[in-house]
Protein backbone atom coordinates (compact mmCIF):
# COMPACT_ATOMS: atom_id res chain seq x y z
CA UNK A 1 0.00 0.00 0.00
CA UNK A 2 1.43 3.24 -0.88
CA UNK A 3 1.29 6.40 1.32
CA UNK A 4 0.86 9.91 0.30
CA UNK A 5 3.91 12.09 0.91
CA UNK A 6 3.00 15.21 2.93
CA UNK A 7 2.71 18.77 1.03
CA UNK A 8 5.70 20.89 1.84
CA UNK A 9 3.07 23.47 3.29
CA UNK A 10 1.88 20.56 5.52
CA UNK A 11 2.39 22.61 8.68
CA UNK A 12 0.44 26.09 7.54
CA UNK A 13 -2.38 24.16 5.40
CA UNK A 14 -3.27 22.38 8.72
CA UNK A 15 -3.32 25.76 10.63
CA UNK A 16 -5.21 27.47 8.41
CA UNK A 17 -7.91 24.71 8.40
CA UNK A 18 -8.37 25.28 12.06
CA UNK A 19 -9.07 28.76 11.52
CA UNK A 20 -12.37 27.61 9.46
CA UNK A 21 -13.40 26.00 13.14
CA UNK A 22 -15.02 23.22 11.10
CA UNK A 23 -12.93 19.79 12.45
CA UNK A 24 -15.19 18.00 14.94
CA UNK A 25 -18.32 20.70 14.26
CA UNK A 26 -21.96 19.39 14.46
CA UNK A 27 -23.37 18.09 11.03
CA UNK A 28 -25.23 20.34 9.15
CA UNK A 29 -27.89 20.83 6.20
CA UNK A 30 -26.18 22.19 3.83
CA UNK A 31 -23.10 20.35 3.62
CA UNK A 32 -25.33 16.93 3.95
CA UNK A 33 -27.05 18.55 1.03
CA UNK A 34 -24.02 18.61 -1.30
CA UNK A 35 -22.95 15.09 -0.20
CA UNK A 36 -26.60 13.74 -1.31
CA UNK A 37 -26.61 15.90 -4.29
CA UNK A 38 -22.85 14.22 -5.11
CA UNK A 39 -24.02 11.00 -4.57
CA UNK A 40 -26.99 11.47 -7.04
CA UNK A 41 -25.14 12.80 -9.89
CA UNK A 42 -22.39 10.10 -9.59
CA UNK A 43 -23.98 7.32 -9.00
CA UNK A 44 -22.14 5.91 -5.59
CA UNK A 45 -23.35 4.72 -3.06
CA UNK A 46 -21.25 6.60 -0.74
CA UNK A 47 -19.99 10.41 -0.72
CA UNK A 48 -18.05 12.20 1.76
CA UNK A 49 -16.92 16.00 2.65
CA UNK A 50 -13.97 15.57 4.72
CA UNK A 51 -11.14 17.69 6.01
CA UNK A 52 -7.68 16.29 6.52
CA UNK A 53 -5.39 16.97 10.03
CA UNK A 54 -2.14 15.62 10.63
CA UNK A 55 -2.75 12.48 11.68
CA UNK A 56 -6.70 12.02 10.97
CA UNK A 57 -9.20 12.33 7.80
CA UNK A 58 -12.48 13.50 9.90
CA UNK A 59 -15.81 13.57 8.17
CA UNK A 60 -17.85 16.20 8.26
CA UNK A 61 -20.62 14.99 5.95
CA UNK A 62 -21.69 11.50 4.83
CA UNK A 63 -23.73 9.36 2.54
CA UNK A 64 -24.03 5.63 2.64
CA UNK A 65 -21.55 4.95 5.75
CA UNK A 66 -21.54 5.80 9.57
CA UNK A 67 -17.72 6.21 9.59
CA UNK A 68 -16.81 9.82 11.31
CA UNK A 69 -12.96 9.45 10.96
CA UNK A 70 -10.28 7.17 9.37
CA UNK A 71 -6.31 7.37 10.20
CA UNK A 72 -4.76 9.86 7.33
CA UNK A 73 -2.28 7.20 6.33
CA UNK A 74 -4.94 5.02 4.52
CA UNK A 75 -6.62 7.39 3.34
CA UNK A 76 -7.89 7.86 -0.25
CA UNK A 77 -7.96 11.48 0.17
CA UNK A 78 -4.67 12.58 1.46
CA UNK A 79 -3.44 11.91 -1.79
CA UNK A 80 -5.34 14.91 -2.91
CA UNK A 81 -3.38 17.18 -0.77
CA UNK A 82 0.27 16.33 -2.12
CA UNK A 83 -0.60 18.14 -5.62
CA UNK A 84 -3.88 19.90 -5.03
CA UNK A 85 -5.59 18.29 -8.04
CA UNK A 86 -8.53 15.96 -8.52
CA UNK A 87 -7.87 12.21 -8.60
CA UNK A 88 -9.94 9.20 -9.66
CA UNK A 89 -9.07 5.74 -9.03
CA UNK A 90 -11.19 3.85 -11.60
CA UNK A 91 -10.23 0.26 -9.82
CA UNK A 92 -8.27 -0.16 -6.72
CA UNK A 93 -8.39 -3.58 -7.09
CA UNK A 94 -6.33 -3.35 -10.07
CA UNK A 95 -4.04 -0.69 -8.90
CA UNK A 96 -0.80 -2.26 -7.66
CA UNK A 97 -0.77 0.75 -5.39
CA UNK A 98 -3.79 -0.19 -3.09
CA UNK A 99 -4.14 -4.28 -3.76
CA UNK A 100 -3.84 -4.42 -0.10
CA UNK A 101 -4.80 -1.52 1.14
CA UNK A 102 -7.30 -2.24 4.04
CA UNK A 103 -10.21 -0.48 2.89
CA UNK A 104 -9.84 -2.82 -0.53
CA UNK A 105 -8.76 -5.59 0.80
CA UNK A 106 -10.82 -5.46 3.46
CA UNK A 107 -14.22 -6.09 4.82
CA UNK A 108 -15.21 -2.64 3.07
CA UNK A 109 -14.54 -3.86 -0.41
CA UNK A 110 -14.04 -0.28 -1.95
CA UNK A 111 -13.48 -0.54 -5.50
CA UNK A 112 -13.60 2.91 -6.45
CA UNK A 113 -12.64 6.46 -5.83
CA UNK A 114 -12.94 10.09 -6.87
CA UNK A 115 -12.10 13.16 -5.29
CA UNK A 116 -11.91 16.88 -5.52
CA UNK A 117 -9.87 19.34 -3.41
CA UNK A 118 -11.60 21.94 -1.38
CA UNK A 119 -9.68 25.09 -1.58
CA UNK A 120 -9.55 27.77 1.20
CA UNK A 121 -9.77 31.37 0.21
CA UNK A 122 -6.23 31.68 1.35
CA UNK A 123 -5.35 28.82 -1.84
CA UNK A 124 -4.93 26.02 0.82
CA UNK A 125 -6.81 22.65 0.27
CA UNK A 126 -8.25 21.77 3.45
CA UNK A 127 -11.11 19.65 2.82
CA UNK A 128 -12.08 17.49 0.25
CA UNK A 129 -15.28 15.86 -1.52
CA UNK A 130 -15.15 12.36 -2.64
CA UNK A 131 -17.40 9.36 -3.92
CA UNK A 132 -16.84 5.53 -3.24
CA UNK A 133 -18.19 2.80 -4.88
CA UNK A 134 -17.44 -1.10 -3.95
CA UNK A 135 -17.30 -1.34 -7.78
CA UNK A 136 -14.77 0.34 -10.44
CA UNK A 137 -16.54 2.58 -12.55
CA UNK A 138 -15.56 5.62 -14.54
CA UNK A 139 -17.35 9.17 -14.53
CA UNK A 140 -18.64 11.36 -17.37
CA UNK A 141 -17.06 14.78 -17.83
CA UNK A 142 -20.20 16.09 -16.71
CA UNK A 143 -20.35 14.34 -13.73
CA UNK A 144 -16.81 15.40 -13.19
CA UNK A 145 -17.29 19.18 -13.38
CA UNK A 146 -20.29 18.62 -10.98
CA UNK A 147 -18.23 17.56 -8.69
CA UNK A 148 -15.70 20.38 -9.38
CA UNK A 149 -18.19 22.92 -9.01
CA UNK A 150 -19.44 21.04 -5.61
CA UNK A 151 -16.41 21.48 -3.83
CA UNK A 152 -16.31 24.76 -4.84
CA UNK A 153 -19.54 25.08 -3.10
CA UNK A 154 -18.32 23.37 0.03
CA UNK A 155 -15.65 26.41 -0.35
CA UNK A 156 -18.23 28.92 -0.49
CA UNK A 157 -20.00 27.42 2.68
CA UNK A 158 -16.32 27.20 4.63
CA UNK A 159 -15.52 31.02 3.99
CA UNK A 160 -18.92 31.95 5.16
CA UNK A 161 -18.85 30.21 8.42
CA UNK A 162 -16.06 31.85 8.92
CA UNK A 163 -17.26 35.12 8.36
CA UNK A 164 -19.95 33.70 10.70
CA UNK A 165 -17.48 33.55 13.32
CA UNK A 166 -15.63 36.29 12.61
CA UNK A 167 -19.28 38.41 13.30
CA UNK A 168 -19.38 36.66 16.61
CA UNK A 169 -16.31 37.96 17.52
CA UNK A 170 -16.57 41.28 16.62
CA UNK A 171 -19.60 41.48 18.32
CA UNK A 172 -18.36 40.57 21.70
CA UNK A 173 -15.71 42.62 21.10
CA UNK A 174 -18.25 45.68 20.46
CA UNK A 175 -18.94 45.27 24.13
CA UNK A 176 -15.95 46.27 24.89
CA UNK A 177 -14.71 48.66 21.89
CA UNK A 178 -17.61 51.35 22.38
CA UNK A 179 -14.60 53.64 23.44
CA UNK A 180 -12.79 53.46 20.04
CA UNK A 181 -15.10 53.44 17.54
CA UNK A 182 -12.66 54.40 14.77
CA UNK A 183 -11.28 51.01 15.52
CA UNK A 184 -13.76 49.04 15.70
CA UNK A 185 -15.53 51.10 12.32
CA UNK A 186 -11.90 49.60 10.88
CA UNK A 187 -12.68 46.04 11.78
CA UNK A 188 -16.04 46.03 10.81
CA UNK A 189 -15.01 47.57 6.75
CA UNK A 190 -11.99 45.14 6.28
CA UNK A 191 -12.84 41.68 8.30
CA UNK A 192 -16.51 41.66 7.22
CA UNK A 193 -16.70 43.49 3.95
CA UNK A 194 -14.25 41.41 2.19
CA UNK A 195 -15.23 38.24 3.06
CA UNK A 196 -18.86 39.18 2.09
CA UNK A 197 -16.97 40.13 -1.45
CA UNK A 198 -15.15 37.30 -1.93
CA UNK A 199 -18.78 34.77 -1.10
CA UNK A 200 -19.82 36.92 -3.79
CA UNK A 201 -17.15 36.41 -5.96
CA UNK A 202 -17.10 32.38 -5.46
CA UNK A 203 -20.94 32.38 -6.46
CA UNK A 204 -20.54 34.04 -9.20
CA UNK A 205 -17.45 32.12 -10.25
CA UNK A 206 -19.19 29.14 -9.70
CA UNK A 207 -22.42 29.97 -11.70
CA UNK A 208 -20.57 30.74 -14.78
CA UNK A 209 -17.66 28.54 -14.68
CA UNK A 210 -20.23 25.63 -14.24
CA UNK A 211 -24.06 27.03 -14.09
CA UNK A 212 -25.25 24.89 -17.25
CA UNK A 213 -24.22 21.38 -15.06
CA UNK A 214 -25.64 22.35 -12.00
CA UNK A 215 -29.02 20.44 -10.58
CA UNK A 216 -32.21 22.17 -9.30
CA UNK A 217 -30.81 21.12 -6.12
CA UNK A 218 -27.97 23.27 -6.14
CA UNK A 219 -28.93 26.31 -7.74
CA UNK A 220 -31.32 26.26 -4.34
CA UNK A 221 -28.21 25.93 -2.64
CA UNK A 222 -26.94 28.83 -4.03
CA UNK A 223 -29.91 30.71 -3.24
CA UNK A 224 -29.38 30.13 0.14
CA UNK A 225 -26.05 31.27 0.57
CA UNK A 226 -26.81 33.99 -1.39
CA UNK A 227 -29.82 34.90 1.25
CA UNK A 228 -27.38 34.51 3.90
CA UNK A 229 -24.95 36.72 2.99
CA UNK A 230 -27.50 38.98 1.98
CA UNK A 231 -28.49 39.17 5.29
CA UNK A 232 -25.04 39.20 7.26
CA UNK A 233 -23.98 42.42 4.82
CA UNK A 234 -27.62 43.91 6.15
CA UNK A 235 -26.61 43.54 9.95
CA UNK A 236 -22.88 45.01 9.27
CA UNK A 237 -24.86 48.06 7.76
CA UNK A 238 -26.95 48.19 10.25
CA UNK A 239 -24.12 47.76 12.96
CA UNK A 240 -21.96 50.76 10.94
CA UNK A 241 -25.26 53.34 10.98
CA UNK A 242 -23.51 53.50 14.73
CA UNK A 243 -20.16 55.16 13.16
CA UNK A 244 -19.71 58.20 11.64
CA UNK A 245 -18.72 59.06 8.39
CA UNK A 246 -16.41 56.46 7.39
CA UNK A 247 -19.93 54.14 7.29
CA UNK A 248 -22.21 56.34 6.52
CA UNK A 249 -24.68 55.16 3.19
CA UNK A 250 -24.68 58.10 0.43
CA UNK A 251 -27.70 59.33 -0.96
CA UNK A 252 -26.03 60.79 -4.15
CA UNK A 253 -28.27 63.81 -5.96
CA UNK A 254 -27.41 67.01 -8.15
CA UNK A 255 -26.92 70.21 -5.56
CA UNK A 256 -27.15 74.00 -5.73
CA UNK A 257 -23.89 74.53 -4.05
CA UNK A 258 -24.26 78.52 -4.11
CA UNK A 259 -27.75 77.77 -2.83
CA UNK A 260 -26.33 75.45 0.29
CA UNK A 261 -23.36 77.80 1.07
CA UNK A 262 -26.01 80.65 1.65
CA UNK A 263 -27.76 78.43 3.68
CA UNK A 264 -24.43 77.84 5.78
CA UNK A 265 -23.37 81.28 6.34
CA UNK A 266 -26.79 82.35 7.32
CA UNK A 267 -25.89 82.31 11.26
CA UNK A 268 -23.37 84.88 10.50
CA UNK A 269 -25.72 87.65 9.58
CA UNK A 270 -25.44 90.82 10.44
CA UNK A 271 -21.79 90.18 11.56
CA UNK A 272 -18.56 91.47 10.36
CA UNK A 273 -17.36 89.04 7.63
CA UNK A 274 -17.81 89.91 4.44
CA UNK A 275 -18.79 86.83 2.21
CA UNK A 276 -18.60 85.95 -1.22
CA UNK A 277 -19.75 83.68 -3.17
CA UNK A 278 -19.71 82.80 -6.55
CA UNK A 279 -23.24 81.88 -8.78
CA UNK A 280 -23.94 79.11 -10.23
CA UNK A 281 -22.15 76.53 -8.17
CA UNK A 282 -23.04 72.80 -8.85
CA UNK A 283 -21.85 69.12 -7.97
CA UNK A 284 -23.31 66.05 -7.27
CA UNK A 285 -23.16 64.22 -4.00
CA UNK A 286 -24.89 63.11 -0.86
CA UNK A 287 -25.91 66.96 0.76
CA UNK A 288 -26.13 66.04 4.14
CA UNK A 289 -22.23 65.10 4.23
CA UNK A 290 -21.04 67.93 1.52
CA UNK A 291 -23.00 70.58 3.85
CA UNK A 292 -20.76 69.03 7.17
CA UNK A 293 -18.08 69.32 4.86
CA UNK A 294 -18.67 72.67 3.82
CA UNK A 295 -19.96 74.05 6.72
CA UNK A 296 -16.64 72.99 8.71
CA UNK A 297 -14.39 74.66 6.19
CA UNK A 298 -16.95 77.59 6.14
CA UNK A 299 -16.61 77.74 9.94
CA UNK A 300 -12.31 77.45 10.05
CA UNK A 301 -12.84 80.18 7.26
CA UNK A 302 -14.53 82.63 9.93
CA UNK A 303 -12.39 81.54 12.88
CA UNK A 304 -9.20 82.31 11.19
CA UNK A 305 -9.57 85.29 10.10
CA UNK A 306 -12.18 86.68 12.87
CA UNK A 307 -9.15 88.79 13.93
CA UNK A 308 -9.02 91.10 10.80
CA UNK A 309 -10.12 94.29 10.33
CA UNK A 310 -11.92 93.18 7.28
CA UNK A 311 -12.28 89.63 7.47
CA UNK A 312 -13.40 87.64 4.24
CA UNK A 313 -14.44 84.42 3.20
CA UNK A 314 -15.04 83.75 -0.31
CA UNK A 315 -16.25 80.88 -2.03
CA UNK A 316 -15.37 80.00 -5.76
CA UNK A 317 -14.90 77.68 -8.52
CA UNK A 318 -11.42 77.12 -10.27
CA UNK A 319 -10.12 74.52 -12.90
CA UNK A 320 -7.22 72.83 -12.66
CA UNK A 321 -5.82 69.59 -14.53
CA UNK A 322 -9.16 69.53 -16.40
CA UNK A 323 -11.03 69.22 -12.69
CA UNK A 324 -13.15 71.72 -11.17
CA UNK A 325 -12.70 72.29 -7.37
CA UNK A 326 -14.40 74.41 -4.93
CA UNK A 327 -12.33 77.07 -2.97
CA UNK A 328 -12.98 78.04 0.28
CA UNK A 329 -10.72 80.86 1.13
CA UNK A 330 -9.90 83.45 4.08
CA UNK A 331 -7.93 86.24 4.24
CA UNK A 332 -6.84 85.52 7.55
CA UNK A 333 -3.81 84.63 9.75
CA UNK A 334 -2.75 81.46 7.48
CA UNK A 335 -0.30 79.09 8.53
CA UNK A 336 2.83 77.34 7.90
CA UNK A 337 2.40 74.62 4.71
CA UNK A 338 5.25 72.67 5.90
CA UNK A 339 4.01 72.07 9.74
CA UNK A 340 0.48 71.16 8.36
CA UNK A 341 1.25 67.50 7.09
CA UNK A 342 -0.77 66.22 9.42
CA UNK A 343 -3.29 68.36 9.41
CA UNK A 344 -6.05 65.88 8.37
CA UNK A 345 -5.31 63.84 11.31
CA UNK A 346 -7.68 64.47 14.53
CA UNK A 347 -6.72 66.78 17.05
CA UNK A 348 -3.76 68.25 15.10
CA UNK A 349 -3.84 71.96 15.48
CA UNK A 350 -1.73 74.52 13.78
CA UNK A 351 -2.57 77.24 16.22
CA UNK A 352 -3.07 76.80 20.07
CA UNK A 353 -6.28 76.43 21.71
CA UNK A 354 -5.63 80.18 23.44
CA UNK A 355 -5.60 81.63 20.01
CA UNK A 356 -8.47 79.88 18.36
CA UNK A 357 -11.22 77.53 19.91
CA UNK A 358 -12.23 74.11 18.16
CA UNK A 359 -12.45 70.83 18.74
CA UNK A 360 -9.84 69.66 16.15
CA UNK A 361 -11.24 67.27 14.42
CA UNK A 362 -13.52 69.94 11.54
CA UNK A 363 -10.83 69.08 8.70
CA UNK A 364 -10.81 65.39 9.67
CA UNK A 365 -14.37 65.38 9.00
CA UNK A 366 -13.84 67.36 5.83
CA UNK A 367 -11.25 64.66 4.64
CA UNK A 368 -13.39 62.33 5.03
CA UNK A 369 -16.73 63.22 4.19
CA UNK A 370 -14.56 64.15 0.36
CA UNK A 371 -12.92 60.50 0.37
CA UNK A 372 -16.36 59.12 0.93
CA UNK A 373 -17.47 60.72 -2.25
CA UNK A 374 -14.35 59.74 -4.06
CA UNK A 375 -13.29 63.70 -4.24
CA UNK A 376 -10.13 65.07 -3.36
CA UNK A 377 -9.25 68.17 -0.69
CA UNK A 378 -5.69 70.22 -0.70
CA UNK A 379 -4.95 73.84 0.05
CA UNK A 380 -2.75 76.20 -0.04
CA UNK A 381 -1.30 78.79 2.41
CA UNK A 382 0.77 80.93 4.16
CA UNK A 383 1.19 82.85 7.28
CA UNK A 384 0.11 86.42 7.60
CA UNK A 385 -1.90 85.92 4.25
CA UNK A 386 -5.29 83.48 5.00
CA UNK A 387 -5.59 79.78 3.52
CA UNK A 388 -7.32 78.26 0.80
CA UNK A 389 -8.81 74.77 0.41
CA UNK A 390 -9.55 73.18 -2.68
CA UNK A 391 -12.59 70.08 -2.37
CA UNK A 392 -14.29 68.48 -5.16
CA UNK A 393 -16.79 65.86 -5.09
CA UNK A 394 -16.93 64.02 -7.76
Amino acid sequence: MITAPRPDNEKARVENLYTYDIVDSLPEEEYDNITKIASDICGTPVSLITTMEEERQWIKSAVGTDVTEVPRDISFCSHLLTNGEDIIFKDLRRNADFTDHPMVAGPLQVGFYAGVPVFSVEGYPIATLCVLDNEPRELTEKEIKSLQALAKQVAVLLKLRKTLRQTEQLNRELQTANDNLESFNYMVTHDLKTPLREIRNYLEAVQEDFGEVLPEEVRGIFGKVSETSAHMDNLIEDLTKLSRIDNYKLKSAPINLTALCHELIAVHDGKKHEFIIAENLHTTGDKALIALALRNLIENAVKYSSNETAPRVEISETNRAGKNYFCVRDNGVGFAVEKAENIWQPFKRLHSKKEFKGTGIGLTIVKKATDKHGGEVFFQSKIGEGAAFFVRFE
